[in-house]
């Protein structure tokens, strides 16, 4: 019996541990000049995305589309449109491109890039996110840049742990032009792990050894892995009442030793 005892909890703690499936990607990009319409984003190939997020509370009736007239390279760029209802801000508006299949590991260190244009009369665009690195767990366990009227941060809410943010004067996300951003993570879900963030090649914001991943959990129910898998692009979430207009090129993320 007491052997058992011992075998169990080992059990439970590889079955969280699982590797990703060997088709699993650690490289993706897309600068959407090859697509004609909005349901060619979506599909079972490599080179595109996993599905569209929209979420019932976002109101807008044009919430994702094609455009031809901001981009940043190219002919063409993808828009997002929010328009959330009062609804008691119980929920977020969400429109976003989910990217699924992914294997960013622990050890490894991730890197994302994209240009982002908001179109808003200025800064006083309340709260919202412009990406999600995470696991489809129970919760979503996930990392987040968040973007708000008094800081442009690193949210690990979703882990747990409190958000990463820039020292007073903050660098705010720019209104009606095209930005840069750009995240360096080491994942880790120990105190090993590192993040770096950057805007317009401006250094924002740089921590070093801390927790970047949630820690597996031996459990019958669910379990978290010791890799992410998902992205997430766009509006992510929104809170307020007004309309968010956003505007994404030339996205690229990769995982390196």
């Amino acid at each position: 019996m007491r052997k058992l005892l011992l075998i169990l909890p080992a059990l439970l703690l590889l079955s969280c541990q699982k590797d990703a499936p060997a088709d699993y990607l650690k490289t993706f990009s897309d600068n959407f000049e090859s697509y004609t319409a909005v349901s060619q984003l979506v599909g079972s190939d490599a080179s595109q995305w996993t599905e569209l997020n929209i979420n019932e509370i976002n109101k807008s009736t044009n919430p994702v589309s094609i455009d031809t007239t901001i981009v940043h390279s190219g002919n063409q760029s993808v828009r997002f449109e929010a328009v959330q209802d009062d609804a008691g801000y119980t929920e977020v508006a969400k429109c976003n491109l989910n990217k699924g299949n992914l294997d960013f590991r622990q050890g490894e260190t991730m890197y994302y890039s994209a240009w982002y244009y908001i179109e808003h009369p200025d800064n006083k665009y309340g709260t919202f996110f412009i990406w999600d690195l995470g696991q489809i767990a129970h919760g979503s366990l996930e990392i987040r840049a968040m973007a708000w009227e008094e800081n442009l941060e690193l949210e690990r809410n979703k882990i747990g742990l409190p958000n990463l943010f820039q020292e007073s004067p903050a660098t705010l996300f720019p209104v009606n032009q095209w930005a840069h951003f750009e995240l360096e993570i080491k994942l880790s879900q120990y105190r090993k792990g590192s993040v770096k963030m950057w805007l317009d090649g401006k250094e924002l914001l740089y921590r070093n050894n801390i927790i970047t991943m949630p820690k597996d959990h031996a459990n019958l129910v669910w379990d978290t892995k010791s890799y992410y898998e998902r992205v997430q692009v766009g509006i992510t979430a929104k809170s307020g009442t007004e309309k968010l207009v956003m505007y994404v090129d030339d996205v690229e993320m990769f995982s390196k030793k």
